[in-house]
């Protein structure tokens, strides 16, 4: 990426010298795209499996539990945007999004206009409900809520996100707005979550 905007004469952090040491070492510059046509078929269903469990398809661009999708969702809405801007308004999508794929991740239900703070948004209340589901399953394992700060968590620190959920419950109780709405202190609650932790 930072090879493709020097070229272009675009802000990177890419300098000449840079360019001229990694061509030293024959570094090459070609832009490799694995899988082609069945990974984004792939990609297609398991975006369908997370809509079939989220019912929509605001996917973050680091999901926990599919860093790929994650990623991939996010480059199908940028591929858009920049044919969009390259085209002054006027799409001509790449090979990369074709008008067909276009159309396709549309009729499935992704937003591919959305701009990134509504979508970044709603794809914070997957995150959300994923930790929520780690700390059920921490709770099933360990009979209590109240999860170590430094206990190893798969995909995040789940101690430290508990501790910012209590962080935002006081704030709130301070009168300062946040994330933490009712239905969510409601959802911690469902697992007798407590509020106050001294451990």
């Amino acid at each position: 990426k930072q090879y493709h905007n020097y070229v272009r004469n675009r802000k990177t952090t890419m300098t000449k010298r840079r360019k001229q040491l990694l061509d030293k070492i024959n570094f090459d510059w070609k832009l490799q795209r694995s899988g082609g046509q069945d990974e984004w078929k792939e990609m297609r269903s398991e975006l369908l499996d997370f809509k079939a469990k989220f019912g929509h398809c605001f996917v973050p661009a680091a999901y926990p539990l599919n860093v790929r999708l994650g990623k991939w969702v996010h480059l199908q809405r940028e591929l858009y945007k920049q044919a969009r801007r390259e085209n002054n308004g006027d799409i001509h999508l790449s090979p990369a999004l074709s008008k067909q794929k276009e159309k396709d991740l549309i009729s499935i239900g992704l937003d591919l206009t959305m701009d990134n703070l509504n979508f970044g948004r709603m794809a914070y209340d997957v995150i959300w409900m994923c930790r929520l589901e780690e700390l059920a399953a921490f709770k099933s394992l360990h009979g209590h809520c109240n999860v170590p700060i430094d206990y190893e968590s798969q995909y995040y620190d789940l101690g430290v996100w508990v501790r910012e959920q209590r962080v935002l419950f006081v704030r709130n109780q301070e009168g300062i707005p946040s994330h933490l709405d009712k239905r969510r202190i409601d959802d911690l609650e469902q697992l007798n979550f407590t509020w106050n932790n001294e451990t």
